[in-house]
């Protein structure tokens, strides 16, 4: 990775279940999720969203990466409304950092995939709204958020990498994602400060 003059890498990003960020990708088909990340709790309801945007109370064309039963399980979700087991769900330890790939219904933790019952998934998108990153983003609005640390987060949209964030500080000593791809910086649109270590 390789930062500009100023920027300061970071270990992690850490949000205690207030800050989030807005990713400024909408969910797709073909979404592809690239992560080494640790979830340390849900903060609103048995269930809270790790990455989502979508209409409704998990609406039809909702995408989620769920966080899931007093922080036991993750699910990758595509909302349609039918069986849960077109959701690939695995189990997790919480606090634990894990490596992390997700595209079209299934997921990969540490090298070991788990497919929907139905996959790949014909399933199409219904929002408007880029994804929030360590909540929920219903019609647009701040939705289930959790606590979680990403170490280094990838988003692939139609195959192309669109997003490669890394952990920084900015010049100004503000804590937040670096994205590779856009030039951009990705700070808290929420309250309180997100927790990091300086480091590689």
């Amino acid at each position: 990775s390789h930062l500009p003059a100023g920027y300061t890498k970071l270990a992690y990003l850490r949000s205690t279940g207030t800050q989030y960020i807005d990713t400024g990708i909408k969910p797709a088909y073909d979404l592809e999720i690239d992560m080494t990340a640790s979830f340390e709790g849900n903060v609103d309801s048995s269930w809270d969203c790790i990455l989502h945007a979508g209409p409704g109370d998990l609406g039809v064309g909702s995408w989620a990466l769920r966080l899931f039963g007093n922080n036991s399980t993750i699910q990758v979700c595509y909302s349609n409304y039918s069986s849960t087991s077109l959701n690939p769900t695995v189990s997790i330890t919480p606090g634990q950092v894990y490596s992390i790939q997700t595209g079209n219904n299934y997921i990969t933790i540490d090298g070991t995939t788990t497919a929907g019952s139905s996959n790949p998934l014909n399933w199409t998108p219904n929002t408007s709204y880029s994804m929030y990153l360590f909540a929920g983003r219903m019609n647009g609005s701040l939705w289930r958020r959790v606590r979680a640390t990403i170490y280094d987060l990838s988003i692939w949209s139609g195959g192309t990498l669109v997003r490669h964030f890394i952990p920084a500080l900015n010049p100004s000593n503000e804590p937040g994602l670096y994205d590779e791809v856009s030039g951009g910086f990705f700070t808290n649109i929420g309250s309180g400060t997100f927790q990091y270590e300086i480091g590689e």
